[in-house]
């Protein structure tokens, strides 16, 4: 990585001291331009656009002072030093005034110089990792124009591509599901993954927040990576999901890209973890593989389809759930795709609502059904029973949608939650407790109150936090905490703040002035 710099001096035996040292000091600073005039020194710098500006104050036509305002007024970003064999206090107070990044007197020393460089070279280069990380954000959510991507044409990248968890078609916007897949990403520690492994060096990747909560991208410079350097570290971000409840799904840009193909790799890597995903398996996946990802069960049986038809005209429920029940541990087996079963159980789905005599508006709502479960749930086994209650719903009630009954269960549900607020409340017990599946739950819930049943609950609490803040000033905020159902005063705290706008202890002196 090169540091550009420019050196505005008027002593020209000066000014060829200053590049010499420069030069010999470190190889990743390189002089573009130099001048013996403020003047000639402003006109290169808004074409040459450096990093850095070295130079003297007194300089004729235009002073040292008066070319750093000049530019800072066009502005111009960058760092700008003074060498100076004048230690008077006004011009080092108009130094620091104009945001000068240090003040050196004649004569220089190479030790002055390189402690400066030094200095200079951690700022940029964390000015350069964060304008990285602002330009590929733009790039990975097709927000980048060319001239953005002049920034990054200079570099090569590698890409690694991570999915917690199933793969999304799109995002309902749950605050609960985002709040989960933030803290499992705190948790990783994939800054410690990347620095731990020797392949990559400091400033030299980027993590980056993909489309949906769950999606992580991981962009590495290529000149200190290689195919297999990207492949272990997809293997030790996959380990650090051995021993969790969730799992992850990567894959791996096989081949060195430039920055005009970041936005369509990103793509193309998620359209492989989204063929390829196994619901709670763990798995690193290629672009060699993606073809032939569970297509064998990509439709149904034959004769399956006929027995569902058939039980489906004769209202033989508990026939339809037993095959199903035998099915869906065939596909478990078999590792089916989240994909291909998700395509699957719709097309049940499909046979059971044509087949029952329910309305296009029902099978809907069913499919809505099936696309919350893989929102709600990691571990096929937990889907396979949510689906079966699902099917079992279908024909308890025959599908018929209504709004009447549906308002009266979300008032006694609401009742319910307002009543409970300092137990532990879980959805599957509440859904259980009412005669609905939890994915059912959640729908009617977003339905008819316009949130989740985790969101609704939350803000619930929070309301219950704040009357007793300005009910009871003297109570312990843990105490609050505690009363209105959070085990936890930090996570209170922050779900407070997000809430709010304002963390408890705020709240409570703005509320309570002195």
């Amino acid at each position: 990585m090169k540091y550009h710099v420019y050196v505005a001096e008027d002593e020209p035996p000066l000014l060829r001291n200053i590049i010499k040292k420069i030069n010999e000091l470190d190889g990743d600073f390189v002089v573009v331009g130099q001048a013996f005039n403020g003047e000639d020194a402003y006109n290169d710098i808004i074409r040459l656009k450096p990093d850095i500006l070295i130079t003297d104050i007194r300089m004729p036509i235009l002073d040292g002072l008066n070319l750093i305002k000049k530019i800072k007024s066009s502005g111009i970003n960058l760092i700008c030093v003074i060498i100076s064999g004048y230690e008077e206090f006004e011009y080092a107070k108009q130094a620091i005034q104009l945001g000068v990044e240090d003040y050196i007197l004649k004569p220089l020393s190479s030790e002055d110089l390189a402690n400066v460089l030094a200095r200079i070279k951690i700022k940029l280069k964390d000015k350069r990792h964060q304008q990285g990380a602002n330009v590929l954000n733009k790039v990975i959510h097709f927000n980048a124009d060319s001239s953005i991507l002049d920034n990054l044409n200079e570099e090569t990248y590698g890409m690694v591509y991570i999915c917690i968890n199933n793969p999304l078609n799109h995002f309902p916007g749950s605050r609960a599901y985002s709040d989960q897949m933030q803290s499992i990403i705190q948790h990783l520690d994939l800054d410690g993954v990347l620095k731990a492994n020797s392949s990559t060096i400091e400033n030299n990747y980027w993590i980056l927040h993909g489309k949906f909560p769950n999606e992580i991208i991981v962009v590495l410079n290529w000149h200190v990576q290689s195919e297999r350097n990207l492949a272990l570290i997809a293997n030790q971000i996959l380990e650090r999901f051995i021993h969790t409840s969730n799992y992850v799904t990567i894959a791996v840009e096989q081949a060195e890209m430039n920055s005009e193909q970041i936005a369509g790799t990103v793509q193309k890597l998620r359209q492989m973890v989204n063929g390829g995903a196994v619901v709670g398996n763990h798995q690193v996946i290629s672009e060699l593989q993606q073809d032939d990802f569970g297509m064998e069960w990509i439709t149904l049986n034959s004769d399956l389809e006929k027995k569902l038809i058939f039980f489906c005209k004769n209202g033989q429920s508990k026939m339809i759930t037993s095959e199903l029940a035998k099915t869906m541990e065939a596909w478990i087996n078999g590792s089916i795709t989240k994909k291909i079963m998700e395509i699957n159980l719709k097309h049940v789905i499909r046979i059971c609502c044509q087949n029952s005599g329910l309305l296009k508006r029902d099978l809907l709502h069913f499919e809505e059904d099936i696309e919350q479960l893989f929102l709600e749930y990691n571990r096929m086994d937990n889907i396979r029973v949510e689906f079966l209650k699902i099917i079992e719903l279908l024909f308890s009630s025959n599908g018929k949608v209504d709004p009447t009954n549906y308002q009266q269960l979300i008032e006694r549900i609401t009742e319910y939650l307002v009543n409970n607020l300092d137990q532990k409340i879980s959805l599957p017990e509440t859904a259980e407790l009412f005669g609905i599946t939890e994915s059912q739950l959640s729908k009617i819930f977003k339905k008819y109150v316009g949130d989740s049943p985790i969101d609704y609950l939350i803000k619930l609490r929070i309301e219950k936090a704040k009357h007793y803040i300005l009910e009871y000033p003297e109570m312990m905020l843990r105490d609050i905490a505690e009363i209105t159902g959070f085990s936890d005063q930090y996570y209170f705290s922050r779900v407070f703040k997000s809430i709010t706008g304002k963390a408890p202890t705020e709240f409570r002196s703005e509320s309570n002035p002195i």
